[in-house]
């Protein structure tokens, strides 16, 4: 029989089974500022490693570790070339941006490459311990870690000061941290459960673990996970979006790129960091989506002053849709009061732009209604204007022509929603009333499955509607991308924009 005892943990408490470090979430810790207003850091890391010939593998083998029998020269040169053609590569690419990255070392690049470590030193890149190789990772039990470390760090040391650490393959054993405190080892990319940096206590001192990603990881994605590089680019871009966002309320935030020289170095490859990179360079601006429904006017006001706090000037006002399971649809009922109500507590700070339905709203009982909301949001102070996307390139040049009749004089521009999933794209157009021509839902339907045909009859058809809406005059294109930005990207190259 089971007594109660057995349910009792002694050592159970608010937050983590051991001291190194205290548990807290981000959203309730202090706000970080970054200098002249910078929401986002960015933190690049390109690791230099070595894969031994004759590689053991224990406890476990490292991505991108040796693959076939002894002697695996393939995967063996494969990875030697990241250290003498690809890291020159991504030298350049981010020499172009001022970007001064990290280099995880392991020691034996240090001891056979020393002209490559010391090139690294001098372009003003920090070194960062990468232990000894690839096949020395730490562990449980793993004798003489002490040494590894203490080897590993003096041979790097030679070159210029190393105040981090990044094990190789993120590998430790319980005693890890305590050696590296020791070893005068002031922060860790091992742990990867935050955002951003934490103190970790170790040693007698304090560390701090940084926020070194492996989800966005080049090796991980590419090489471990087998995607392709159009998703690594989504991902990364993404994963700006969302910490840029969360900063405008949050705080600063830090976005670390991590990348290996053997994986990003190569030709075909090297295009995805420089167009990450340009997108960051560029500083887009920011259009945040603000939604009235099921707000008050206090709860508006406030994110309105956030957004002011942060210089965002642009946004898209919309009603947007009751949550299931409430009741009240709140203080403001449709877009154009929510419209007015900006422009009553912010004056002309922001460009505002709502949405307009070419092929109608849902809810909009007749053709001549739906011009009549679109000019109440106007009249009430929209600045511009967002339409649902359509496939009949007609039904916005009909709307638009009763728009100007009805005295909207305001810009119009067309909504185009990339088609890479049909039964998705039928999903959303049944919920909006936007309209898939008879024949567009015949021809995909008989693709059923097939994905790269999908895909290729969607680029036709979606250039050939943007190529006659830019000819026609449209004031400029909104992409609904759905964080997919591979395709709205080839469009815009097929246009030639």
């Amino acid at each position: 029989m089971i007594t109660d005892d057995y349910l009792k943990y002694p050592k159970r408490r608010y937050g983590m089974d051991h001291d190194r470090y205290e548990w807290s979430m981000l959203h309730a810790r202090r706000k970080l500022a970054w200098p002249n207003g910078a929401r986002v850091a960015l933190w690049v890391t390109v690791s230099l490693q070595w894969f031994p010939l004759d590689q053991q593998g224990k406890p476990f083998k490292a991505v991108g570790s040796l693959q076939t029998a002894y002697p695996d020269l393939r995967h063996y040169t494969l990875r030697d070339y990241g250290n003498r053609v690809g890291i020159y590569r991504i030298m350049r690419a981010l020499e172009k941006h001022g970007i001064r990255a990290s280099a995880p070392v392991n020691a034996a690049v240090a001891a056979r490459y020393p002209s490559l470590v010391q090139e690294v030193a001098a372009k003003g890149w920090e070194l960062i311990g990468h232990g000894l190789d690839m096949d020395r990772l730490h562990y449980e039990g793993m004798p003489d870690e002490s040494s590894a470390i203490a080897r590993s760090l003096d041979v790097l040391r030679k070159f210029g000061k190393v105040r981090g650490w990044l094990s190789p393959a993120k590998s430790e054993s319980h005693q890890t941290l305590d050696l590296l405190a020791q070893a005068n080892i002031e922060y860790v990319c091992d742990w990867v459960n935050d955002d951003m940096p934490y103190p970790v206590k170790a040693g007698g001192r304090t560390l701090h673990a940084m926020p070194h990603s492996n989800d966005i990881e080049d090796a991980a994605t590419l090489i471990a996970m087998h995607q392709d590089e159009d998703e690594l680019r989504d991902q990364w871009t993404d994963q700006f979006d969302v910490l840029y966002e969360e900063a405008a309320t949050h705080g600063g935030r830090i976005m670390v790129l991590p990348l290996h020289s053997w994986v990003t170095g190569h030709p075909y490859r090297i295009g995805t960091l420089e167009t990450v990179l340009e997108i960051r360079a560029a500083g887009h601006e920011a259009a945040p989506h603000l939604s009235c429904i099921a707000s008050t006017r206090r709860d508006l006001a406030d994110q309105l002053e956030r957004y002011r706090a942060n210089g965002i000037r642009h946004l898209v006002a919309l009603r947007g849709d009751l949550p299931s399971g409430l009741a009240a649809a709140g203080e403001l009922r449709y877009a154009n009061e929510l419209v007015a109500f900006i422009r009553e507590s912010t004056g002309d700070w922001f460009r505002i732009e709502v949405a307009c339905y070419p092929e109608y709203h849902p809810q909009t009982r007749s053709a001549a209604d739906e011009v009549r909301n679109f000019k109440r949001k106007v009249d009430a102070g929209a600045d511009s204007a967002i339409t649902q996307y359509f496939y009949n390139p007609d039904a916005y040049f009909r709307f638009v022509d009763e728009s100007r009749r009805a005295g909207i004089g305001v810009p119009i521009v067309p909504g185009v929603m990339p088609i890479v999933n049909f039964a998705q794209l039928a999903r959303f157009s049944d919920a909006c009333g936007a309209e898939i021509p008879r024949w567009m839902r015949i021809k995909l339907e008989g693709y059923r499955d097939d994905a790269r045909s999908i895909r290729a009859f969607g680029l036709d058809v979606v250039t050939d509607l943007c190529r006659k809406l830019i000819d026609a005059g449209a004031p400029g294109l909104h992409f609904y991308t759905l964080n997919q930005s591979a395709l709205p990207v080839e469009i815009w190259r097929r246009l030639g924009l």
